[in-house]
């Protein structure tokens, strides 16, 4: 039997940044000459949105507790091969993140992304692209 689902959640973004964040410089350069130094300055520039953030840590926890079907497997510790990993309680982990304090929306998302390819999974990915999240399994 084959079980497919796909969920999408959107994360607000932030509220935007004045004229002197560590992003109006890179803007003003139209993507010439760019260094990720300059870029990791930018995104730690933007606010963390403490309700963008409770929302999106909502849907991805209700999303991974409720509807990943390989929940179960992941926590599980003694796998067949190829299914050999650490186990993983992606639960807790969103747990976790719900009680850290974060200054960033970059150090926040960086987080969830990583906790989530904790699952070596690959049906289970979350990508943010600019300043809006998206997650799909």
């Amino acid at each position: 039997m084959l079980a497919a689902f796909a969920t999408i959640s959107f994360a607000e973004p932030s509220s935007s940044t004045s004229g002197t964040s560590g992003c109006s410089d890179l803007a003003s350069r139209h993507g010439v000459n760019i260094t990720y130094t300059e870029v990791a300055k930018c995104f730690d520039s933007i606010p963390f949105n403490k309700e963008a953030a409770r929302a999106t840590l909502e849907s991805v926890t209700t999303l991974f507790n409720d509807y990943y079907i390989s929940r179960d497997a992941a926590m599980a510790p003694f796998l067949a091969k190829p299914l050999q990993t650490d186990p993983v309680d992606i639960v807790a982990k969103f747990k976790r993140i719900g009680r850290t304090r974060y200054t960033s929306d970059r150090k926040f998302h960086t987080d969830v992304y990583e906790a989530i390819e904790s699952l070596h999974d690959g049906h289970a990915m979350y990508f943010r692209t600019s300043q809006n999240a998206a997650v799909m399994s």
